[in-house]
């Protein structure tokens, strides 16, 4: 396995690369081995002014690193413009082999130019450095990371040494910058209940680039926990039926502790649209209110455009997420759970109501016992199935339950955001209250 802390940074959309590649340059290319630069620089079919074609005229050395991606559009297939040094450990390696290395003078040239004179629609940079040795020193010989992952700029990929990448999204559409460090971890902290404290050399670095916006812990696992993690989800999902079937008909079947009306029904007799009536709810606080006193808390940043998921952690460690989704045209709602371990995650649909895994959203007052149904079949499957689960599956270090989410470390910042229940209890009735507390009683 390999551990990380991945430390994203608050980085405007506008600074220029050459900006962003001056600090780093400060505060990690000077004060640690750089083992390996890597880098890749895309036009889009669609582009009239192409930024490799400026590159190649200023530095025909680069023609070395240009080769032609196809992407369809439609019936047609065109190609796209890449440079890039990218090998077989990526995702999308450059097909030719044996390829250097930009000049530091040339590399930064072009960077400072990016947009500019360079208008990409993507560029992406990243630098492999030697810093766990500060830690701790890492073994020789270490299990080979499982095939199935690679490299990917966008994704939590296994970078075999720490590694910071800088993107950015160069579309007038489409402006993103970003900047995270990938701090790989000692193997002897791995199995460890706690992540060790950064010595101050690291984290003057890891400050000094810039504002860390999160901090999470990740992991990817080898060959031998590859094939241990694929047999423990196997035996937990013969445990939950076919497909999952078998425990949502028992789910099914749990009684609810409110009664609400068919959907259909509903939705002919609404007084107005879902669309319209979605708008006026308050969803978050709702749902923050009901699944807040069954003990889980928010966690804004695993949220997306259409969900909102809270979570909790069991005393193995493992985390349970109920991620409420907000579906479109009709506006409805529906809940999935996840109990998640150590190379292990089982999924559970939430049914609402008798055999209705989703119900539209027509107005409070239904959307307030739906969500409430939601987190009473959420305990029952905490209290009921979870166990079993986690009997097959097993515990997980207590660095664990920070994979994914932000990790708190004594010298950074923390940005996680308690959920507190004041403000909300106005907005539901006290009656609603007691009767909420009596059912978790029970």
């Amino acid at each position: 396995m390999r551990l990380y802390l991945k430390f994203t940074y608050q980085i405007s959309k506008d600074e220029p690369f050459g900006n962003v590649y001056r600090r780093i340059q400060d505060y990690f290319l000077d004060v640690y081995e750089l083992k390996k630069q890597w880098f890749k620089f895309e036009d889009s079919f669609m582009s009239k002014h192409r930024g490799t074609n400026v590159v190649i005229q200023k530095y025909p050395e680069m023609r070395e690193f240009l080769y032609f991606s196809k992407r369809e559009w439609g019936n047609e297939i065109f190609e796209e413009p890449v440079l890039s040094n990218l090998d077989d450990t990526w995702v999308s390696p450059n097909p030719y082999k044996n390829l250097g290395d930009l000049r530091e003078k040339q590399f930064l040239s072009i960077l400072q130019n990016i947009p500019g004179i360079y208008p990409f629609i993507r560029a992406s940079i990243a630098f492999d450095l030697h810093i766990a040795s500060q830690l701790d020193a890492l073994p020789d010989k270490e299990n080979p990371v499982h095939a199935h992952y690679k490299r990917e700029f966008l994704q939590n990929t296994p970078y075999k040494d720490s590694t910071l990448v800088f993107i950015g999204e160069l579309s007038e559409k489409n402006r993103n910058n970003q900047l995270v460090f990938y701090l790989r971890l000692p193997n002897s902290v791995y199995h460890a209940n706690t992540l060790p404290e950064l010595p101050s050399s690291i984290l003057g670095s890891i400050h000094g680039i810039g504002s860390v916006e999160t901090t999470e812990a990740f992991y990817i696992p080898d060959e031998i926990e590859f094939s241990q993690w694929g047999k423990k989800n196997k035996e937990a999902r013969q445990l939950l039926g076919e497909g999952g079937q078998n425990l949502y008909d028992e789910l099914v079947g749990l009684k609810k502790p409110n009664e609400l009306p068919d959907p259909f029904f509903l939705l002919k007799n609404a007084k107005q649209k879902p669309n319209q009536t979605d708008k006026k709810i308050p969803k978050e606080s709702i749902v923050k209110f009901y699944f807040g006193l069954k003990g889980y808390h928010y966690r804004p940043k695993l949220d997306t455009r259409e969900s909102i998921t809270l979570g909790k952690s069991t005393k193995n460690n493992n985390s349970l997420h109920a991620v409420l989704i907000f579906g479109s045209h009709p506006s409805q709602l529906s809940c999935l759970f996840k109990i998640r371990g150590l190379f292990w995650e089982e999924r559970i649909r939430v049914p609402i109501l008798s055999d209705y895994y989703q119900y539209p959203i027509v107005s409070r007052d239904s959307f307030e016992k739906a969500v409430e149904n939601m987190a009473a079949v959420v305990v029952y499957i905490e209290k009921n199935i979870v166990p079993k689960i986690e009997n097959i599956c097993g515990s997980s270090p207590d660095w664990f339950k920070t994979s994914g989410e932000i990790y708190k470390m004594k010298n950074l910042p923390s940005t996680e955001n308690e959920v507190s229940n004041s403000g909300i209890e106005n907005q539901v009735t006290k009656n609603k209250n007691q009767e909420t507390r009596d059912m978790e009683q029970e």
